[in-house]
């Protein structure tokens, strides 16, 4: 087979795989609504095909373990999608959708605007509105954090490499190299001139130079908490300790120390939600994870947000428990802020949902103290053998 033949048949074969995936999510989703769906209200919530294609599926799972009536609530949609769109008992979208949206994935993007604007047609509020998912460019993100007066590190896009090589874009080192466009990724930090020459610039698609700010604490490590916001509501997510100064997982410390640390951050309100909630209303987002640090001389830095967290557990069993009723407590918030703008009664849905909160009115004092969130942990983590259940696992 000639070269020309090979790389069609490869995009046939991929083409062929991408239907087959699309089929799947399509009927899990369709098994799911066939499974809860029932007569009143609903929350629909829109998936992309591929990326981030069983985002909050534990969400999903924890609702049908802990309070099965709402997820009578959650329709599950994909973007695009051919099928006809019923908004008739609509009472609030949710574009689960990776950011930014627009610049990397423009067919989902003109979906999910033409969805959001049959929406807002008729009244429906939107929980995180699918323009303002540009707002979280990193470059994007820093300009308008820093109009709020929000502390955040100085970038500088990389439009022309070259040129960056020369200039250094007015910065000097030290710096970090980076995607401006996505979440993870390669990083390079750059301490010295000469380590710039070995940076693959070029490899990035959207090149972003960002001041390295020094967060090690006194005894070595690096620190990064991470604090949610859902509306006027707001709650600590993770405080994380790493012997390297990007925080991967694969760098985590756990010790006693650093566990007794992480308890009391997850178990106090946060002293910077105010500002939090500036910088999510710049942003103008309503659900938003802010990652942010404290620098050598203890002054805040805030390094991006995430529009799109990943909420489960995924620790070993030393840590789970303590990050097992840290998820109960985003999720039940989660829900309670989604039935709050839906318009329906939170106190309806059990004392969970009902009781005192951290930062805000909210689910934290109940479920920090409840032992049964094990088991909605366990349901949520696992992968059912019943096929009806499998529909809402990843």
């Amino acid at each position: 087979m000639n070269p020309w033949d090979q790389e069609r048949a490869r995009g046939t074969v991929a083409a062929l795989r991408g239907a087959a995936h699309h089929l799947r999510v399509v009927l899990r989703d369709a098994r799911a609504n066939l499974r809860w769906l029932g007569t009143g209200p609903r929350i629909l919530v829109l998936r992309q095909r591929r990326n981030n294609w069983n985002y909050n599926d534990h969400f999903l799972a924890w609702v049908a373990a802990r309070v099965p009536e709402a997820r009578a609530l959650f329709a599950l949609r994909r973007v695009p999608s051919a099928a006809a769109l019923d908004l008739e008992r609509v009472a609030l979208l949710l574009p689960w959708l990776q950011d930014p949206l627009r610049e990397r994935f423009p067919e989902a993007y003109r979906a999910a605007r033409g969805v959001e604007d049959a929406c807002r047609a008729r009244g429906i509020p939107v929980v995180n509105p699918v323009d303002a998912l540009s707002n979280t460019v990193k470059s994007v993100a820093a300009a308008a954090l820093a109009r709020a007066g929000v502390p955040v590190p100085a970038m500088q896009p990389i439009d022309d490499p070259a040129a960056f090589r020369r200039t250094r874009g007015g910065m000097t080192p030290p710096f970090i190299v980076r995607e401006d466009r996505m979440h993870g990724g390669a990083t390079f930090l750059v301490e010295r001139d000469d380590e710039l020459a070995r940076v693959p610039i070029e490899a990035l698609a959207c090149p972003l130079a960002v001041r390295f700010v020094d967060v090690r604490g006194a005894d070595g490590l690096y620190r990064k908490w991470r604090y949610l916001t859902a509306g006027d509501w707001g709650l600590p997510r993770h405080l994380r300790h790493a012997t390297r100064w990007n925080v991967s997982r694969d760098d985590i410390v756990s010790t006693a120390a650093t566990r007794a640390e992480e308890a009391a951050y997850l178990g106090r309100p946060e002293p910077n939600h105010a500002l939090f909630q500036r910088a999510r209303r710049a942003l103008g987002l309503d659900v938003v994870a802010f990652d942010y640090a404290y620098d050598r001389d203890g002054r805040l830095v805030v390094f991006e947000p995430n529009p799109l967290p990943l909420h489960w557990v995924a620790y070993d069993d030393e840590r789970g428990s303590m990050h097992a009723r840290a998820i109960d407590v985003v999720y039940a918030t989660l829900l309670a802020y989604y039935l709050a703008r839906a318009g329906l009664p939170v106190a309806a849905w059990g004392p969970p949902l009902a009781a005192g909160g951290a930062d805000a009115p909210g689910p934290r004092a109940a479920l920090l103290a409840d032992g049964g969130g094990e088991r909605a942990r366990r349901d949520s983590n696992s992968r059912p053998a019943d096929p009806k259940s499998a529909a809402l696992s990843s």
